[in-house]
C-alpha cells in the first residue's frame, strides 16, 4: 500500500529528530522537513476543504474588509448623533427614541437632521445583515472553486451597489429618487445569489 506523503514526511522527520549526533547539516534537514511538513499539512487541508493549494485569497479578503468597515463603521449613526449631542454611550439604541424630541425643542437639531439619523440606522442595519450573506457566498464560491472572473465581478458589483445603496438612504429622501435604493438592494443580492449559482453548477 502506497504510503502518503505527509506520513512519509512524518516518518523522515521523526528519524532525524532523534539521530544520535545532530550536526549542522542534519539540523538543517530538520529545519526543512519542518517546513515541508507544515506546508504539506496547509496542502492538505486546503485540499479536504475544497479549497485549491494555488488559490489567492488577497482580493476577497480586501472586499470582505472594505464591505465589513462601510457596513459597520461608515454606516454607523453614532457620529451623526454625535454631531446632534444626543449620543449617550450607556444605552445608544434609545438615543433616538429618548432624546430626539428634547433636542429639536432646545435647537440643537432639527426635524430634517432627526430623519436622516434614521435613514442612517437603517442603513446601517441592512448593510450588516447583507453583510452576512455576501461574506457566506464568497466563502462559498472560494469552496467551490468558482473562476476568478466571475467571483471578482460579483464582489465588485456587490461593493458598488452597497455604496450606492447606502448614499441614496442617506442622503436622498425624495420617494421617487430613492427608488435607487431598492434597485441597489436587488443587484447587490442578485450578486451574491449569482455567486451562489456559479458554485452550485460545479
Amino acid at each position: 500500500m502506497r504510503q502518503h506523503p505527509l506520513e512519509s514526511l512524518r516518518a523522515r522527520h521523526h528519524d532525524i529528530r532523534y539521530e544520535a549526533s545532530p550536526d549542522f547539516d542534519t539540523e538543517h534537514q530538520y529545519c526543512q522537513l519542518n517546513f515541508n511538513l507544515l506546508n504539506l499539512t496547509k496542502q492538505t487541508t486546503m485540499t479536504t476543504l475544497g479549497l485549491s493549494p494555488t488559490t489567492s485569497f488577497a482580493a476577497p479578503a480586501a472586499f470582505l474588509a472594505w464591505n465589513w468597515c462601510f457596513a459597520y463603521v461608515a454606516l454607523s449613526s453614532r457620529p451623526w448623533k454625535q454631531a446632534c449631542g444626543i449620543d449617550h454611550n450607556g444605552n445608544p439604541r434609545q438615543d433616538v427614541a429618548k432624546y430626539a424630541d428634547a433636542a429639536i425643542r432646545e435647537g440643537k437639531m432639527t426635524r430634517a437632521q432627526l430623519e436622516r439619523i434614521q435613514r442612517v440606522e437603517a442603513a446601517g442595519a441592512n448593510s450588516t445583515d447583507g453583510f452576512a450573506f455576501f461574506a457566506s457566498s464568497v466563502l462559498f464560491a472560494l469552496i467551490a472553486d468558482v473562476p476568478r472572473p466571475a467571483l471578482m465581478g460579483a464582489c465588485t458589483t456587490y461593493t458598488v451597489a452597497r455604496l450606492l445603496y447606502g448614499a441614496v438612504y442617506v442622503f436622498i429622501p425624495h420617494d421617487s429618487y430613492s427608488q435607487l435604493r431598492g434597485i441597489s438592494w436587488w443587484v447587490s443580492n442578485g450578486a451574491c445569489l449569482y455567486l451562489l449559482w456559479k458554485g452550485g453548477r460545479g
